[in-house]
Protein backbone atom coordinates (compact mmCIF):
# COMPACT_ATOMS: atom_id res chain seq x y z
CA UNK A 1 0.00 0.00 0.00
CA UNK A 2 1.25 3.42 -0.94
CA UNK A 3 0.46 5.08 2.38
CA UNK A 4 2.28 2.54 4.59
CA UNK A 5 5.14 4.93 5.26
CA UNK A 6 2.70 7.70 6.21
CA UNK A 7 0.91 5.40 8.64
CA UNK A 8 4.17 4.38 10.28
CA UNK A 9 5.16 8.03 10.67
CA UNK A 10 1.78 8.75 12.26
CA UNK A 11 2.32 5.97 14.79
CA UNK A 12 5.75 7.27 15.66
CA UNK A 13 4.36 10.76 16.15
CA UNK A 14 1.61 9.41 18.39
CA UNK A 15 4.21 7.56 20.43
CA UNK A 16 6.27 10.70 21.04
CA UNK A 17 3.76 13.55 20.98
CA UNK A 18 2.86 13.26 24.65
CA UNK A 19 6.40 13.87 25.88
CA UNK A 20 8.53 14.80 22.93
CA UNK A 21 11.77 15.78 24.56
CA UNK A 22 11.94 14.34 28.06
CA UNK A 23 11.12 10.76 27.17
CA UNK A 24 12.46 10.66 23.59
CA UNK A 25 9.77 8.31 22.31
CA UNK A 26 9.73 5.71 25.07
CA UNK A 27 6.66 3.51 25.30
CA UNK A 28 3.50 4.66 27.14
CA UNK A 29 4.74 8.20 27.71
CA UNK A 30 1.20 9.36 28.50
CA UNK A 31 1.46 7.61 31.89
CA UNK A 32 4.30 9.96 32.86
CA UNK A 33 2.21 13.13 32.51
CA UNK A 34 0.33 12.68 35.78
CA UNK A 35 -3.07 11.46 36.91
CA UNK A 36 -4.61 14.46 38.63
CA UNK A 37 -4.55 18.29 38.41
CA UNK A 38 -3.50 18.32 42.06
CA UNK A 39 -0.22 16.49 41.48
CA UNK A 40 0.40 17.99 38.04
CA UNK A 41 0.13 21.48 39.54
CA UNK A 42 2.88 20.71 42.08
CA UNK A 43 5.19 19.41 39.36
CA UNK A 44 4.28 15.74 39.97
CA UNK A 45 6.60 15.79 43.00
CA UNK A 46 4.43 13.34 44.92
CA UNK A 47 6.47 10.19 45.61
CA UNK A 48 6.32 11.03 49.32
CA UNK A 49 2.62 11.79 49.36
CA UNK A 50 1.29 14.75 51.29
CA UNK A 51 -1.91 16.74 51.60
CA UNK A 52 -3.22 16.48 48.03
CA UNK A 53 -4.86 13.09 48.44
CA UNK A 54 -4.16 9.42 47.72
CA UNK A 55 -2.62 8.79 44.28
CA UNK A 56 -1.14 5.32 43.84
CA UNK A 57 0.03 6.40 40.37
CA UNK A 58 2.94 8.18 42.11
CA UNK A 59 3.64 5.67 44.90
CA UNK A 60 1.49 2.63 45.78
CA UNK A 61 2.45 2.92 49.45
CA UNK A 62 0.27 6.05 49.68
CA UNK A 63 -2.83 3.84 49.52
CA UNK A 64 -2.16 2.62 53.06
CA UNK A 65 -3.02 6.10 54.39
CA UNK A 66 -6.54 6.10 52.88
CA UNK A 67 -8.91 7.32 55.58
CA UNK A 68 -12.11 7.60 53.56
CA UNK A 69 -13.30 6.63 50.09
CA UNK A 70 -11.95 9.06 47.48
CA UNK A 71 -13.18 9.37 43.89
CA UNK A 72 -11.39 11.53 41.27
CA UNK A 73 -12.38 12.04 37.63
CA UNK A 74 -10.38 14.30 35.31
CA UNK A 75 -10.26 15.41 31.69
CA UNK A 76 -7.76 17.51 29.77
CA UNK A 77 -7.62 20.12 27.05
CA UNK A 78 -4.57 19.59 24.83
CA UNK A 79 -3.34 20.81 21.46
CA UNK A 80 -2.79 18.74 18.29
CA UNK A 81 -6.10 16.85 18.70
CA UNK A 82 -4.86 15.02 21.78
CA UNK A 83 -7.01 14.13 24.78
CA UNK A 84 -6.49 12.50 28.14
CA UNK A 85 -8.85 11.39 30.90
CA UNK A 86 -8.29 9.64 34.21
CA UNK A 87 -10.45 7.97 36.84
CA UNK A 88 -9.29 6.88 40.28
CA UNK A 89 -11.03 5.49 43.34
CA UNK A 90 -9.36 4.78 46.69
CA UNK A 91 -10.93 2.81 49.54
CA UNK A 92 -9.75 2.00 53.08
CA UNK A 93 -9.40 -1.65 54.09
CA UNK A 94 -9.61 -1.64 57.90
CA UNK A 95 -7.74 -1.84 60.07
CA UNK A 96 -4.49 -0.78 58.35
CA UNK A 97 -4.63 -1.13 54.56
CA UNK A 98 -6.07 0.47 51.46
CA UNK A 99 -7.02 -0.29 47.86
CA UNK A 100 -6.90 2.01 44.80
CA UNK A 101 -8.14 1.46 41.25
CA UNK A 102 -7.38 3.75 38.31
CA UNK A 103 -8.01 4.10 34.57
CA UNK A 104 -6.01 6.34 32.23
CA UNK A 105 -7.07 7.07 28.65
CA UNK A 106 -4.94 8.96 26.12
CA UNK A 107 -5.91 9.45 22.50
CA UNK A 108 -5.21 11.34 19.30
CA UNK A 109 -7.91 11.89 16.69
CA UNK A 110 -8.09 13.21 13.16
CA UNK A 111 -4.66 12.25 11.81
CA UNK A 112 -4.69 13.02 8.10
CA UNK A 113 -3.66 9.98 6.05
CA UNK A 114 -1.90 10.66 2.76
CA UNK A 115 -0.35 8.64 -0.04
CA UNK A 116 3.26 9.18 -1.04
CA UNK A 117 1.91 11.43 -3.79
CA UNK A 118 0.10 13.59 -1.23
CA UNK A 119 -3.47 12.50 -1.91
CA UNK A 120 -5.85 12.19 1.05
CA UNK A 121 -6.78 8.63 2.05
CA UNK A 122 -8.56 8.69 5.41
CA UNK A 123 -8.35 10.03 8.93
CA UNK A 124 -6.81 7.95 11.70
CA UNK A 125 -7.68 7.83 15.39
CA UNK A 126 -5.57 6.18 18.05
CA UNK A 127 -5.78 5.65 21.77
CA UNK A 128 -3.92 4.05 24.68
CA UNK A 129 -5.53 2.63 27.81
CA UNK A 130 -4.15 1.79 31.23
CA UNK A 131 -5.86 -0.09 34.07
CA UNK A 132 -4.20 -0.08 37.49
CA UNK A 133 -4.81 -1.66 40.89
CA UNK A 134 -2.77 -0.83 44.00
CA UNK A 135 -2.65 -2.22 47.52
CA UNK A 136 -1.01 -0.49 50.49
CA UNK A 137 -0.35 -1.78 53.99
CA UNK A 138 0.53 0.16 57.13
CA UNK A 139 3.33 -2.00 58.55
CA UNK A 140 4.00 0.15 61.59
CA UNK A 141 2.94 3.45 63.09
CA UNK A 142 5.20 5.38 60.67
CA UNK A 143 6.06 2.93 57.88
CA UNK A 144 3.91 1.72 54.98
CA UNK A 145 4.48 -0.49 51.93
CA UNK A 146 2.58 -0.81 48.67
CA UNK A 147 2.48 -2.50 45.30
CA UNK A 148 0.64 -1.72 42.09
CA UNK A 149 -0.07 -3.77 38.98
CA UNK A 150 -0.97 -2.03 35.73
CA UNK A 151 -2.26 -3.36 32.42
CA UNK A 152 -1.73 -1.28 29.27
CA UNK A 153 -2.83 -1.65 25.68
CA UNK A 154 -2.40 0.47 22.54
CA UNK A 155 -5.17 0.51 19.94
CA UNK A 156 -3.94 1.84 16.60
CA UNK A 157 -6.10 1.74 13.46
CA UNK A 158 -3.64 -0.29 11.43
CA UNK A 159 -5.25 -3.40 9.98
CA UNK A 160 -3.15 -6.50 10.33
CA UNK A 161 -1.14 -5.36 13.37
CA UNK A 162 -2.34 -6.86 16.62
CA UNK A 163 -2.82 -4.43 19.50
CA UNK A 164 0.06 -4.98 21.95
CA UNK A 165 -0.47 -5.18 25.68
CA UNK A 166 1.80 -5.00 28.70
CA UNK A 167 1.77 -5.64 32.45
CA UNK A 168 3.82 -3.44 34.76
CA UNK A 169 4.67 -3.73 38.46
CA UNK A 170 5.37 -0.90 40.93
CA UNK A 171 6.59 -1.16 44.50
CA UNK A 172 7.11 1.60 47.04
CA UNK A 173 7.35 2.63 50.66
CA UNK A 174 6.61 5.69 52.76
CA UNK A 175 8.06 6.70 56.11
CA UNK A 176 6.53 9.40 58.31
CA UNK A 177 9.44 11.21 59.97
CA UNK A 178 6.93 13.17 62.05
CA UNK A 179 3.32 14.30 61.64
CA UNK A 180 4.39 17.07 59.22
CA UNK A 181 7.20 15.37 57.28
CA UNK A 182 7.34 12.20 55.17
CA UNK A 183 9.83 10.47 52.91
CA UNK A 184 8.83 8.12 50.11
CA UNK A 185 10.48 6.08 47.37
CA UNK A 186 9.20 3.86 44.57
CA UNK A 187 10.33 1.74 41.63
CA UNK A 188 7.89 1.76 38.72
CA UNK A 189 7.32 -0.18 35.48
CA UNK A 190 9.90 -2.82 36.29
CA UNK A 191 8.82 -5.44 33.73
CA UNK A 192 6.57 -3.62 31.25
CA UNK A 193 7.10 -3.82 27.49
CA UNK A 194 5.16 -3.72 24.20
CA UNK A 195 5.87 -6.31 21.51
CA UNK A 196 4.83 -5.37 17.95
CA UNK A 197 4.35 -8.07 15.32
CA UNK A 198 3.81 -6.79 11.76
CA UNK A 199 3.95 -10.14 9.93
CA UNK A 200 0.20 -10.13 9.11
CA UNK A 201 0.32 -6.53 7.95
CA UNK A 202 3.15 -7.12 5.49
CA UNK A 203 1.85 -10.58 4.54
CA UNK A 204 5.12 -12.31 5.32
CA UNK A 205 5.31 -14.85 8.11
CA UNK A 206 8.25 -14.43 10.42
CA UNK A 207 8.66 -10.66 10.02
CA UNK A 208 10.83 -9.12 12.68
CA UNK A 209 9.15 -8.29 15.96
CA UNK A 210 9.85 -4.96 17.64
CA UNK A 211 9.98 -4.62 21.43
CA UNK A 212 9.40 -1.29 23.19
CA UNK A 213 10.40 -1.58 26.83
CA UNK A 214 8.95 0.74 29.45
CA UNK A 215 11.49 2.92 31.23
CA UNK A 216 12.18 1.76 34.78
CA UNK A 217 11.62 4.73 37.08
CA UNK A 218 13.27 5.07 40.50
CA UNK A 219 11.81 8.01 42.43
CA UNK A 220 12.45 9.42 45.89
CA UNK A 221 10.80 12.44 47.44
CA UNK A 222 10.08 14.36 50.61
CA UNK A 223 7.07 16.29 51.86
CA UNK A 224 7.02 18.88 54.64
CA UNK A 225 4.15 20.95 55.97
CA UNK A 226 5.01 24.32 57.50
CA UNK A 227 3.53 25.05 60.91
CA UNK A 228 1.54 28.12 59.88
CA UNK A 229 -2.00 29.34 60.48
CA UNK A 230 -2.96 28.28 56.93
CA UNK A 231 -1.32 24.97 55.85
CA UNK A 232 1.61 25.34 53.41
CA UNK A 233 3.06 22.14 51.89
CA UNK A 234 6.50 21.79 50.29
CA UNK A 235 7.39 18.93 47.93
CA UNK A 236 10.65 17.78 46.35
CA UNK A 237 11.42 14.72 44.22
CA UNK A 238 14.30 13.19 42.28
CA UNK A 239 13.92 10.54 39.59
CA UNK A 240 16.47 8.31 37.90
CA UNK A 241 14.94 6.82 34.76
CA UNK A 242 16.51 3.73 33.18
CA UNK A 243 15.74 3.62 29.45
CA UNK A 244 16.28 0.42 27.49
CA UNK A 245 16.29 0.27 23.71
CA UNK A 246 17.34 -2.15 21.03
CA UNK A 247 19.94 -1.39 18.37
CA UNK A 248 19.85 -3.39 15.15
CA UNK A 249 22.88 -3.42 12.89
CA UNK A 250 24.34 -5.52 10.08
CA UNK A 251 27.64 -7.35 10.06
CA UNK A 252 29.39 -9.34 7.35
CA UNK A 253 29.32 -13.09 7.93
CA UNK A 254 30.54 -15.96 5.80
CA UNK A 255 28.96 -19.20 4.61
CA UNK A 256 31.98 -21.08 3.46
CA UNK A 257 33.77 -18.50 1.33
CA UNK A 258 30.65 -16.51 0.40
CA UNK A 259 30.00 -13.29 2.39
CA UNK A 260 26.49 -12.23 3.38
CA UNK A 261 24.96 -9.60 5.66
CA UNK A 262 23.67 -10.78 9.03
CA UNK A 263 21.47 -8.70 11.33
CA UNK A 264 22.31 -8.52 15.00
CA UNK A 265 20.57 -6.96 17.95
CA UNK A 266 22.07 -5.30 20.98
CA UNK A 267 20.27 -3.85 23.98
CA UNK A 268 21.36 -0.35 24.94
CA UNK A 269 20.71 0.97 28.44
CA UNK A 270 21.14 4.55 29.57
CA UNK A 271 19.69 6.77 32.29
CA UNK A 272 18.20 10.23 32.62
CA UNK A 273 17.63 12.25 35.77
CA UNK A 274 14.74 14.55 36.63
CA UNK A 275 14.09 17.03 39.46
CA UNK A 276 10.66 18.19 40.62
CA UNK A 277 9.60 20.84 43.13
CA UNK A 278 6.15 21.94 44.23
CA UNK A 279 4.13 23.77 46.83
CA UNK A 280 0.49 24.10 47.86
CA UNK A 281 -1.16 26.52 50.26
CA UNK A 282 -4.65 26.92 51.61
CA UNK A 283 -5.27 30.59 50.85
CA UNK A 284 -8.94 30.48 51.87
CA UNK A 285 -11.21 28.11 53.73
CA UNK A 286 -12.43 26.81 50.37
CA UNK A 287 -9.47 27.57 48.06
CA UNK A 288 -6.09 25.83 47.80
CA UNK A 289 -3.46 27.20 45.39
CA UNK A 290 -0.58 25.20 43.91
CA UNK A 291 2.57 25.76 41.86
CA UNK A 292 5.32 23.47 40.61
CA UNK A 293 8.42 23.08 38.46
CA UNK A 294 9.97 20.13 36.66
CA UNK A 295 13.45 20.16 35.21
CA UNK A 296 12.87 17.61 32.49
CA UNK A 297 16.12 15.82 31.69
CA UNK A 298 18.80 17.45 33.88
CA UNK A 299 21.23 17.19 30.95
CA UNK A 300 19.10 19.66 29.01
CA UNK A 301 17.68 21.85 31.77
CA UNK A 302 17.60 25.06 29.74
CA UNK A 303 15.38 23.58 27.02
CA UNK A 304 13.25 21.45 29.33
CA UNK A 305 11.83 23.87 31.90
CA UNK A 306 8.30 22.88 32.80
CA UNK A 307 6.26 25.08 35.09
CA UNK A 308 2.77 24.34 36.36
CA UNK A 309 0.09 25.87 38.57
CA UNK A 310 -3.45 25.21 39.68
CA UNK A 311 -6.06 25.39 42.40
CA UNK A 312 -8.83 23.51 44.19
CA UNK A 313 -12.23 24.96 44.95
CA UNK A 314 -14.20 23.20 47.71
CA UNK A 315 -17.93 23.51 47.00
CA UNK A 316 -20.36 24.33 49.84
CA UNK A 317 -22.20 20.99 49.79
CA UNK A 318 -22.19 18.47 52.60
CA UNK A 319 -23.12 15.47 50.40
CA UNK A 320 -19.83 13.91 49.19
CA UNK A 321 -18.00 17.24 49.88
CA UNK A 322 -17.31 17.84 46.14
CA UNK A 323 -14.17 19.70 45.06
CA UNK A 324 -13.18 21.09 41.65
CA UNK A 325 -9.50 20.96 40.60
CA UNK A 326 -7.64 22.73 37.81
CA UNK A 327 -4.04 22.67 36.60
CA UNK A 328 -2.08 24.17 33.71
CA UNK A 329 1.32 22.79 32.70
CA UNK A 330 3.91 23.68 30.09
CA UNK A 331 4.59 20.60 28.00
CA UNK A 332 8.11 19.30 27.24
CA UNK A 333 10.07 21.49 24.85
CA UNK A 334 7.51 24.27 25.25
CA UNK A 335 5.42 22.91 22.36
CA UNK A 336 2.10 23.74 24.06
CA UNK A 337 0.23 24.21 27.35
CA UNK A 338 -1.90 21.46 28.85
CA UNK A 339 -5.04 22.21 30.88
CA UNK A 340 -6.62 19.59 33.14
CA UNK A 341 -9.85 19.73 35.11
CA UNK A 342 -11.15 17.30 37.71
CA UNK A 343 -13.85 16.73 40.26
CA UNK A 344 -13.34 14.92 43.55
CA UNK A 345 -16.02 13.25 45.62
CA UNK A 346 -15.37 12.15 49.19
CA UNK A 347 -17.75 9.21 49.39
CA UNK A 348 -17.54 8.83 53.16
CA UNK A 349 -19.16 12.25 53.68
Amino acid sequence: MKHIINIILVLLLMHTAMDLQAQSGTAATYTQIGISPRTIAIGNAYASGGSEGVFAHHNPALVASTNGSQFDFSGSSMSFNRSMATLQAAFPLPPSAGLALDIVYAGVRGYDGRTQSGYHTEEFNTYDLQLGAAFGLQVGERFSLGTRISYRTSRYTLNGVSAPSSVGVDIGFRYMINERTAFGATAQDMIGEFVWDSSDFYGSAGSRQTTDKMPIRFKAGIWHQLNTSMPVNLYAEFENRIIRSEEIYSVTAYSGTRPFLQQRREEITFSRQFVRLGTSAQVHQRITARAGWQSGDTKAVYNAQRISAGFTLSLPFDLYAPEIDYAVMREPGGIAWMHMFAIRLNLNN
